[in-house]
């Protein structure tokens, strides 16, 4: 079974007990073991005939004023971005909330939103004529590093050493930054 977990998991002592692999992101400090799925970075998405889109680029001021998608993972849950913009001090308006990264690239297309999604999401949208900019984000660069946490117990059992050899073929499969 796939399914989400909320931000409680992450203090959870039963949670590798319960679940055969956790995908989460790495540097959380999860109990168990973890081996890496992919990294990536964070760009900017926006409609290609955006107003406020230079030569290519958005400013920081431009995040400041613009209204924001954002994709959320649950209640209590930041993201790398969510870090980044805090740190800068960019209170964001957001404008539409959406589960997770998946659907922001098309919620921003015909739109004067901005979205901050992973590079690897975006560059799905880049080709001539798209509906869609990716932008290099004008803060720098964001990781965003997923990995998979287990049970250090689960290695005895076959069927999960199958698991996580599929998964380690998956993430030598993910093209890399």
């Amino acid at each position: 079974v796939i399914e989400p977990l909320g931000p409680d998991i992450r203090s959870s002592t039963r949670a590798l007990v319960e679940y055969d692999a956790l995908v989460a992101p790495l540097g959380f400090d999860f109990p168990g073991e973890s081996r890496p799925l992919w990294k990536d970075r964070m760009v900017v998405v926006c409609n290609a005939q955006h107003p406020s889109l230079q030569d290519g680029r958005l400013t920081l001021d431009d995040l400041r004023e613009l209204p924001h998608a954002i994709g959320t993972f649950g209640p209590g849950v930041l993201t790398p971005v969510d870090r980044v913009f805090g740190e800068l001090g960019i209170n964001r308006r957001v404008a539409l909330e959406v589960a997770g990264f998946l659907p922001l690239p098309f919620v921003v297309q015909g739109t004067d939103m901005v979205a901050v999604v992973p590079g690897l999401l975006a560059r799905t949208f880049d080709f001539p004529d798209s509906a869609l900019a990716v932008v290099e984000p004008p803060f720098g660069d964001v990781l965003l590093a997923e990995g998979y946490w287990f049970a250090p117990d689960r290695l005895s059992d076959s069927a999960h050493r199958w698991l996580f050899a599929r998964l380690d073929e998956t993430a030598e499969l993910i093209p890399t930054l």
